[in-house]
């Protein structure tokens, strides 16, 4: 309980405090991760159980100084992988279309 409203308080700092950032170039990249066990060890009846196996945070920063513009954490598929570049679109004044193509190309890896 006391993460979860840990987890929203700090989420509406974010959405309060980075909003409509100028910003000159962003990048967007994946970091990969796992709860409990990998994705391909899970046990057949384990195998739709959200809160196991792999788990992929997207981020959305500005390239020359780090500032995470937008971050999402989940699943690596098309909801995750279109998530950051909406809410970095929010963050930013004009990155629509720098977002937009970095995040494709994360989401187009193998």
């Amino acid at each position: 309980m006391v993460r979860l409203v840990t987890l929203k308080r700090c989420q509406r700092l974010m959405d309060e405090k980075i909003k409509s950032r100028d910003v000159r170039d962003v990048e967007a990249d994946e970091v990969w991760g796992f709860c409990f066990k990998k994705e391909g060890h899970k046990l057949p009846e384990e195998k739709n159980a959200a809160h196991l196996g792999d788990a992929y945070c997207f981020i959305g920063m500005e390239r020359s100084t780090k500032l995470v513009l937008a971050w999402h954490l989940g699943k690596r598929n098309r909801v995750a992988t279109d998530t950051v570049p909406l809410e970095t679109d929010h963050a930013t004044v004009a990155a629509g279309r720098n977002t937009k193509a970095a995040m494709a190309s994360v989401a187009n890896k193998p």
